[in-house]
């Protein structure tokens, strides 16, 4: 009986062992439902569904047989995938199979058929009215306008009315986003449930090159519904317009209220780009933020009640700063910064008024000769709780015919002006 035993567990486990062998490398994950949205002239949405969570990706070219093909970005760790693929032409013939990855094995994978869509002619201005529905059924009106722009660009016009999102606006090249003044109002949903530094309006390429050119922002109100929203565990805490890599912008006349961070953030690559006469109140961190960038050019704005600062700059260059003004600030109206490896340099500030705040002007660098040759003149700074200008360390930096008055030493010396660390030449 022992020896029949151990004979028939030998049986079950040499099938279990011929089992697993057969099943080694084979395609267990399945796919199904593979679909597309409705194209746009740039832009289309691939949905389908996986037997197991996967990684998920969209292969595509001109050619039916998919030679020359490119590959969409991914869309992981779910077992519906909806993937948008971007910088489509206007009015082409497209082919396109989808590949589903195992997300615990990645051996184990497969792709679909080729199915295939055609996009649309490209429009060169677009209205929106606020009572468009979606043409997608998975992207705002907004959005699908904006992908129905010729790639040459062109304009995008909202009119007048509350228009309620629920996800990022992504703009292109060559582009005019616009309102009919602040009649115009873009609001953040209730609960939007966003992750941290989750972007409002941004360029379709800001983290990436090569980048984006010549966009215009102007003429509506954003309003970010601030107390609707999420603020833990990084959940909500979104900055409103965010440039990066863009070589030359105009935004202007807008009114920014309510959003959780940033107003406007001109990030790494951003040039030639001119910020002006807008509004930004009830933020919970700085009205303009500006990191890396050349040739910038800020102008007539106003800000307050604001969580950080009016102006906070680090690494930039070659830019003017003038006739804007920023109070009740919980930091600076202007706070300069920085760090190793990166200069502030050749930079004017002038004719601002900056009130009631920790600091008029807070200038400190931490790298030996990395800030040089700013300049600061004509501004009027009074109603202080620290000092007026604090400034540590910085080489060739000329402060002349500023104003400073009514300095209070509630939490600082309430200086006019306070110099530490000076072992640059700050003068």
């Amino acid at each position: 009986m022992r020896n029949v035993a151990g004979g028939a567990f030998l049986g079950f486990a040499t099938v279990v062992m011929i089992f697993l062998i057969l099943n080694v490398g084979a395609n267990a994950i399945t796919v199904s439902n593979v679909t597309n949205a409705t194209p746009m002239a740039t832009t289309v949405w691939v949905l389908w569904n996986v037997s197991s969570e996967a990684n998920n990706t969209v292969e595509y070219s001109i050619n039916s047989d998919l030679s020359d093909a490119l590959f969409s970005s991914w869309d992981n760790n779910t077992n519906t995938p909806r993937v948008k693929i971007w910088n489509l032409q206007p009015n082409t013939s497209y082919y396109y199979r989808v590949w589903s990855y195992n997300a615990t094995n990645e051996s184990d994978y497969v792709n679909s058929s080729i199915y295939n869509f055609t996009t649309q002619e490209c429009v060169s201005y677009k209205l929106v009215n606020v009572t468009d529905t979606s043409i997608t059924g998975i992207d705002h009106p907004i959005q699908e306008a904006i992908d129905m722009i010729c790639p040459s660009g062109g304009i995008v016009h909202l009119k007048s009315g509350t228009y309620v999102i629920d996800d990022s606006i992504l703009l292109y090249d060559n582009m005019i986003f616009e309102g009919d003044n602040w009649t115009t109002v873009i609001k953040l949903e209730d609960y939007v449930d966003w992750p941290l530094d989750k972007v409002f309006i941004t360029n379709a390429n800001n983290a990436a090159p090569p980048g984006n050119t010549n966009i215009t922002l102007q003429n509506f109100k954003i309003d970010g519904n601030r107390a609707n929203q999420f603020h833990g565990g990084g959940s909500g805490w979104y900055n409103v317009i965010v440039f990066g890599r863009l070589n030359g912008g105009l935004i202007t006349n807008l009114w920014i209220i309510n959003a959780t961070n940033d107003g406007i953030r001109l990030r790494e690559g951003c040039e030639n780009i001119t910020v002006s006469n807008n509004k930004m109140e009830y933020l919970g961190h700085a009205a303009i933020r500006i990191r890396d960038t050349n040739y910038i050019t800020v102008y007539n704005n106003t800000g307050h009640d604001l969580g950080n600062s009016g102006l906070r700059i680090s690494l930039c260059q070659n830019s003017n700063f003038y006739n804007n003004t920023f109070y009740n600030t919980s930091d600076a109206g202007i706070q300069l910064g920085g760090y190793s490896g990166h200069p502030l340099s050749n930079n004017n500030f002038y004719n601002n008024v900056l009130y009631h705040g920790a600091w008029g002007i807070w200038f400190s660098w931490i790298e030996e000769n990395g800030a040089q040759n700013n300049s600061f003149y004509n501004n009027i700074i009074y109603d202080h709780n620290w000092e007026g200008i604090y400034i540590h360390g910085a080489k060739n930096t000329r402060f002349i015919n500023n104003v400073i008055y009514d300095i209070k030493a509630v939490y600082g010396t309430g200086d006019g002006i306070h110099l530490t660390n000076l072992a640059w030449d700050g003068t």
